[in-house]
């Protein structure tokens, strides 16, 4: 080993594995319940190991982004008990080379501490005379540093454990005093001058890894950023790579027989695993291994389903039309392999309404399989169920997911309204169970089905009840309304509002949803002239109740949804643009260089909430269910005893 390095053999400590050689250093300068080390994470886990194992304590002095030694912060960290620093170069898992010069300039500081460099991975770097530490022990100058390296990489002899400690004639006779008799055996010895005999074999063993870690380095590039985020520069026998979802690719792939390392939860590797390079034929199955499951777990095209119904808005103006074109020509290039220009979707004649993107089975989206072939997304999730986490597979347990064993228990939405949608609400879990086994064949699953909404444009809906004390108030101005529910029924509204709100609002929106069509129409009749004769104009917001109650007339003529206005809360909002490229699309294309970034006020809309989206565009997100009770403005069936109570939907409204 001195001839190899070119350094004299009194410098020289021949331990089982340069691991001996870390504990026992450790045990021979650091007193147990009293002292400590320092590490650099992230870095080899033996040091913190023997450490622990010696009730030595250990003190962490990060590494920079770069992945070298922050030698000012280890002079800030280091105290009176600090006997030793451990470096390693290169680094593991970074395989990144230290600085020398910050090595040196370190060793020259204050510090009088043990200075120990590891150099396992050395005989891989670009120059390993040159960087490695060596010649510093050969200088003399610096009596405190210890330089270890190993035949377990380089040599490739792991299973015999010989390490080497090199440093000044003085610290190595202490250690060779200080180790146990006979620890290294005599087939380890013997193998070892074999492989120190045959040098020129080694030294070739050592140019094909380097050649083939600059084609591991090319084949990786060439799925960047595809799949691999970045690439670490590489002075070691391996390679270190960002990719995302980097423990679920380590766990597939090491269940499918390539075992790579996860580093993704050490410091500065985000998302890094790291990959031996092995022979060809080794790498070449590691990379194939790596596409086929990066594919599973990579963001996929998915061709979202548009639906067409006549509430929706016009193709010139809605997202639905406009992001479905996109979206549907950015699947079909993914998985042609072509250049495909958007072209327009759906039946231009027909309003367009919404684009779905889940296992609902009235429009299931499509995905790009692995193969790149487009299936449906509800059995891509049955074939990898491992993409959905254990919250999906407790869900799919459990629910009854739209009628889809296996599928999404969610729906994504991007709606495009320009008729109102129907006042309504969701039950519970109780009652959808309760509305499910009663009539199946209107409430299609026993699931809940909360929602939540996000302006993309200016969005108005209507949500929750006013307060008690304004639907008095336009029992007062709103004569129609009065007589409509009655005038003791308006009165004693009136009197227990004050009171016991909750309840008087829940009988007296039951009176009015009990209402018989002809009176409602009759009233309407008249509240519409009066306005009209008024110079009240038809409006969408929140500024003009009557105004409002116009606008509703002219798209539900006699509906008793109408009259709702009066009772609930008008909902104005806004979004915030920050970047609307017209190429892209909104969650749909993960291959897009610029997104489309916004912010916009919200609606959440739980069990029993009466709302109703009136007129805009947004993006929803809502529980794969189909239960819904509707109230008015709507040719749909409409619930006049079990509908929308003031509180909650347990029973009868």
């Amino acid at each position: 080993m001195a001839d190899y390095r070119g350094i004299d053999w009194t410098n020289v400590f021949v331990g089982v594995g340069s691991d001996e050689a870390i504990d026992m250093l450790i045990r021979i300068f650091c007193v147990p319940g009293k002292d400590s080390v320092i590490i650099c994470p992230p870095t080899y886990g033996m040091y913190s190991v023997s450490a622990a194992t010696n009730d030595v304590g250990v003190v962490k002095v990060p590494q920079t982004t770069e992945f070298d030694m922050d030698g000012e912060a280890i002079l800030k960290a280091a105290n009176e008990t600090t006997k030793m620093v451990f470096l390693c170069s290169p680094g593991n898992p970074s395989c990144a080379l230290l600085s020398k010069a910050k090595i040196v300039e370190f060793l020259e500081s204050d510090y009088n501490g043990i200075v120990v460099v590891d150099e396992a991975y050395i005989d891989f770097a670009r120059d390993p005379k040159t960087d490695s530490c060596c010649d510093l022990v050969k200088s003399g100058k610096y009596p405190n540093l210890v330089v270890l390296q190993t035949m377990s990489k380089a040599f490739g002899l792991a299973g015999i454990r010989c390490g080497f400690a090199i440093g000044s004639p003085d610290l190595i006779a202490v250690m060779s005093k200080v180790k146990a008799p006979y620890n290294v055996n005599k087939l380890t010895s013997k193998i070892a001058i074999e492989a120190f005999a045959n040098i020129a074999e080694v030294q070739s063993n050592i140019d094909k890894v380097n050649a083939e870690k600059v084609k591991l380095i090319a084949a990786l590039e060439a799925l960047s950023p595809r799949i691999v985020k970045r690439i670490l520069p590489s002075d070691a026998n391996f390679l270190m790579f960002a990719v995302d979802n980097a423990s679920a690719i380590y766990k597939s792939m090491a269940d499918n027989g390539v075992v790579v390392r996860d580093r993704s939860t050490q410091l500065h590797c985000d998302g890094c695993l790291r990959v031996t390079v092995g022979t060809p034929e080794e790498n070449a199955a590691f990379l194939a291994l790596l596409e086929k499951t990066a594919a599973r777990f990579f963001p996929k095209p998915l061709k979202a389903q548009i639906q067409q119904y006549a509430w929706g808005q016009s193709q010139e103006v809605s997202l639905v039309s406009s992001l479905g074109a996109c979206n549907c020509s950015s699947f079909d290039t993914f998985v042609a392999g072509k250049k495909c220009e958007p072209v327009p979707v759906g039946d231009a004649s027909k309003p367009f309404a919404e684009l779905w993107m889940g296992t609902h089975p009235s429009g299931p989206a499509l995905i790009a399989d692995d193969d790149n072939a487009p299936l449906p997304l509800s059995e891509y999730i049955q074939r990898h169920p491992e993409l959905g986490g254990a919250s999906l597979s407790a869900a799919s347990g459990t629910e009854k997911t739209a009628g889809v064993d296996g599928g999404l228990p969610f729906l994504l939405k991007v709606l495009s309204v320009n008729t109102a949608l129907s006042i309504q609400a969701h039950p519970d879990r109780t009652l959808g169970a309760k509305l499910h086994a009663e009539r199946p064949g209107v409430y299609k699953d026993p699931n809940h089905k909360p929602e939540l909404l996000c302006a993309l444009e200016d969005f108005v809906g209507m949500c929750g009840f006013r307060e008690a004390g304004e639907i008095a108030g336009f029992l007062g101005s709103v004569p129609e309304l009065r007589a409509l529910v009655g005038e003791d029924n308006a009165l004693a509204f009136e009197s227990a509002s004050q009171v016991e709100p909750v309840a008087a609002l829940e009988k007296l929106f039951g009176v009015l949803m009990r209402s018989e069509p002809e009176p409602v129409k009759a009233q309407l009749d008249t509240l519409v002239a009066r306005l009209s004769g008024a110079g009240v104009t038809p409006v969408c917001g929140a500024a003009s109740p009557d105004g409002m109650a116009l606008y509703l007339h002219n798209q539900y003529p006699g509906d008793i949804g109408v009259w709702c206005v009066y009772f609930l809360n008008v909902a104005e909002l806004k979004p915030v643009h920050t970047h609307r490229p017209a190429e892209t699309l909104l969650l749909l294309e993960p291959f897009a260089t610029n997104w489309w970034w916004l912010q916009g006020e919200a609606l959440y809309l739980g069990a029993a909430l009466p709302h109703a989206y009136v007129k805009g565009q947004g993006v929803e997100i809502m529980a794969a269910s189909d239960n819904v009770i509707r109230a008015g403005l709507t040719p749909k069936l409409r619930t006049r005893t079990r509908g929308l109570d003031v509180s909650s939907l347990q029973g009868d409204g």
